[in-house]
């Protein structure tokens, strides 16, 4: 790097990242591309030098009791069709239902692990 790293917390993240690009698009050579992996890890070494650190949120919130119900009776109303298609002898319409609550069971029952995972014994 050819810069001296500046005072602790002087600015913002956003000022920051700001600056490491600025300081990766200057240095870097003409001639040559400019590789996002080496302008990302500048920008983490200006953030470590500014005093800021990175690290990984809370996750993704476990689906609500209404979402799984939800998903869980649109799987029911479909199933309901797929038997009114069949015994109407609509072969093709009972085929695309029978996907859809194959897709929407998958979908409930992954939703309930999820929130099982996340709430256990709750």
């Amino acid at each position: 790097m050819t810069h001296t790293p500046p005072a602790h917390r002087d600015c913002t993240p956003a000022e920051a990242i700001a600056h490491a690009l600025d300081d990766h698009w200057l240095t870097t050579p003409p001639d040559q591309p400019i590789y996002h992996s080496q302008a990302a890890e500048l920008v983490v070494d200006y953030l470590q030098d500014h005093g800021y650190t990175i690290r990984l949120g809370p996750g993704p919130t476990p689906p609500s009791r209404s979402a799984i119900a939800t998903t869980t009776l649109i799987a029911l109303i479909t199933g309901a069709t797929v038997i009114t298609t069949l015994i109407r002898g609509e072969w093709g319409w009972a085929a695309a239902g029978t996907l859809a609550v194959a897709f929407l069971c998958h979908e409930t029952l992954r939703d309930i692990r999820d929130r099982h995972r996340k709430h256990p014994q709750r």
